[in-house]
């Protein structure tokens, strides 16, 4: 064993494998469409999950999955994974006169785990044949071109929130009596507050919209307790929020009431000037700006920020609910559907009686704040936590080594999947290890706004909550790729070097004589430059591994890469020679699927042997040529991998049930639970 050798704990099965997602939202189309929607589709999916270039904001977080396929194809079967499966469809001409993608539809529809809502994109969409035919479409090709993102967006999360977070709903009932309830909160001062309000509501009962929603404000003389605490039961507030707002009395009432009853909450910041006090309780809730001269689409950006908090809110609670039912948290622990505040302490009555034992746990959800915000709740003896946080014992110290990379776009969308849900999970991942004060280490992605510029901020605030000035973050670099540094790139490593330790990997001496200029880029442009590429590649994989205690391996090209393999499938052998615990997760597609696919079958895919990468990475067959010539002992062996790379090699302290719950989810929550409830059963060696 090396340095790092690790020791199973013996263990029982502490999870249910029978954990099941609380919804998740499929988008299909077809091929034809592509460029007509996939902006469109991308501006909903993203709305519903998160902003991939906002990583710290409080989203929704909705799985959501792309469907659509390349012609004459149809996309592959839609997977039950979720206990609600809602899935759009877009139907247009091209559906309407295809057979094959008529009868996937209709395949669709018949099931009945699945609630499937067409989507009319052009008006030939209403002879689609089949009984989705007989269902209302919602009539996309009747918007407002100005406003068709808008007014998508709008539809399909009124229908996420009528069929799936709203038991009250008639799911037959597509009229105003099924609209969301808003509760238009503003100080009655003639002013902006008011104007803003007026039109508000005028918008929303003269537009489509009045399907969606059912505005109401309290009219002058009805300012009392019942009338306001009767309308804030079952509606989402909206504070307009203007200079007089907080100032008013009836105005916090009706904030100090939504949070009693806990309800929604978003704020319309129209400040013309200066606030003297923001009113305490109206905080920790989103807030959209709207300028003094605001005009429609500040209207739109208003309700769909309403009905987005809307869901995020309900759907947040159901699935809190369910970690809770599968045990993630105490069962006792309280379950918030916001960052916890001191409103929060009056869920926990008795907590300020002198004799009282009980020890209260509230759960938040993802992403965790910063410690110093809860510092005040914590010191009257509250465990607070998100589900992820809570799930895993401290694993402090660990050097955690990741590969991540997004395979090829086309594989990507045959899974459902687009190259954002890797930036979703490589985020999540690399926070997660940090908040537990581990030392991150991983390879390339020095762009600006890339992975590394997210990473650097979760590093610099560990060091400042440790005060200490001990790097977190290790990026490991290849001979000649950091040669190739611009200017901007050097200025950019200068400003976080005290952040981030940029470990350059200097190549291997045996290929020295092959190298023309050591001091400069030499590009892969030959067989021979290839092969010194290889080489280098594996020297930096191979120090990079040999420095982390554990790895974590997702997705990973399956060709036109540089090296003697596909990276990732060279990290997982390295690893494994090495006798380091592995976390493969092939819900993300790539090598990972591959290799997974491979263990599970005992045998080798079609894209892990060395004749189909020979036809589908150009000059490798010229590569292997030179170093079968050169190095015959570095020469990859396709067909030992079967051999090589088996379940028990993994190491990773989880059950053979738990790998293959980890081997196929696509949910990025549940990967990250079984990660660490893996590392907490291991103990590992460190240096």
């Amino acid at each position: 064993m090396n340095g790092n050798s690790v020791n199973n704990i013996k263990y029982k099965n502490e999870i249910s494998m029978t954990f099941l997602q609380p919804l998740s939202v499929y988008f299909v189309w077809h091929p034809s469409d592509h460029e007509k929607l996939i902006d469109k589709i991308d501006y909903c999916a993203n709305s519903l999950n998160r902003d991939s270039e906002k990583p710290y904001s409080r989203s929704i977080n909705i799985p959501t999955f792309y469907k659509t396929s390349h012609i004459p194809n149809v996309p592959s079967d839609i997977p039950d994974y979720s206990q609600q499966t809602l899935i759009f469809i877009f139907v247009s001409k091209y559906i309407v006169t295809d057979d094959n993608w008529n009868e996937y539809i209709q395949n669709l529809s018949q099931n009945k785990k699945f609630k499937v809502l067409p989507i009319a994109v052009d008006e030939f969409a209403f002879n689609l044949k089949g009984n989705l035919s007989s269902k209302n479409f919602i009539r996309a090709f009747e918007f407002d071109i100005n406003f068709y993102k808008e007014n998508l967006l709008l539809t399909i999360s009124h229908e996420i929130y009528r069929l799936a977070l709203n038991n009250q709903f008639n799911a037959l009932d597509l009229g105003s009596s099924s609209a969301i309830k808003l509760f238009l909160s503003h100080a009655k001062d003639n002013g902006v507050g008011v104007a803003l309000t007026t039109r508000l509501k005028s918008f929303i009962e003269n537009t489509s919209l009045n399907h969606f929603f059912d505005a109401t404000d309290i009219a002058p003389g009805y300012e009392f307790d019942q009338e306001i605490s009767g309308n804030l039961k079952n509606a989402t507030l909206i504070a307009i929020h203007s200079d007089t707002y907080s100032s008013r009395y009836w105005c916090q009432k009706e904030i100090q009431y939504a949070k009693e009853f806990s309800r929604p909450i978003i704020a319309a910041d129209c400040l013309s000037d200066y606030e003297d006090r923001r009113f305490p309780l109206a905080s920790n809730i989103p807030s959209v700006r709207v300028p003094s001269a605001f005009g429609v689409i500040d209207l739109y950006k208003i309700v769909t920020y309403a009905i987005l908090e809307t869901i995020r809110y309900f759907y947040t609670d159901l699935l809190l609910n369910q970690y809770k039912k599968n045990s993630w948290f105490p069962s006792d622990a309280i379950i918030l559907s916001r960052p916890p505040e001191i409103t929060d302490l009056l869920k926990c009555k008795d907590l300020l009686s002198t004799d009282v034992k009980k020890k209260y746990t509230l759960i938040y959800p993802e992403p965790p704040v910063y410690e110093e915000e809860l510092l005040a709740l914590k010191s009257l003896g509250i465990k607070i936590s998100t589900p992820l946080n809570a799930t895993f014992k401290s694993s402090k110290g660990l050097k955690v080594g990741i590969s991540i990379s997004a395979p090829d776009d086309n594989e990507l969308l045959n899974i459902g999947l687009r190259p954002t849900h890797l930036q979703y999970l490589a985020q999540d991942i690399g926070r997660h290890i940090l908040a537990q004060n581990n030392t991150l280490i991983y390879g390339g992605d020095l762009r600006k706004g890339g992975f590394t510029e997210f990473l650097i901020t979760e590093a610099q605030a560990l060091q400042s909550k440790m005060s200490s000035k001990e790097v977190f973050l290790k990026n490991y670099l290849s001979w000649p790729l950091y040669l190739a540094d611009e200017e901007e790139v050097i200025n950019w490593k200068a400003k976080y070097c005290s952040s981030l330790d940029m470990i350059n990997i200097p190549y291997d001496e045996k290929i020295k004589s092959l190298i023309p200029n050591d001091t400069s880029f030499l590009p892969p442009t030959t067989a021979d430059n290839v092969y010194i590429w290889s080489k280098c590649l594996t020297k930096m994989r191979n120090e990079s591994i040999l420095d982390s205690n554990v790895r974590i391996c997702a997705g990973g090209k399956h060709s036109k890469y540089k090296g003697k393999m596909p990276g990732v499938l060279e990290e997982i052998l390295i690893a494994l020679k090495l006798e380091k615990p592995i976390y493969l997760l092939g819900g993300f597609g790539g090598i990972c699927k591959s290799v997974i696919e491979l263990i599970e079958t005992k045998s080798l895919p079609e894209k892990l042997t060395e004749i189909w990468q020979k036809e589908n990475t150009p000059g490798y067959s010229e590569l292997l040529d030179k170093i079968r010539d050169i190095e015959p002992v570095y020469y990859p062996e396709y067909v030992r991998l079967v051999d090589e790379i088996t379940i028990d090699k993994l190491n990773n302290g989880l059950d053979e049930n738990e790998n293959k719950a980890l081997f196929n989810t696509p949910f990025i929550d549940e990967a990250i639970h079984l990660i660490f409830l893996g590392l907490a059963r291991i103990k590992i060696q460190q240096k």
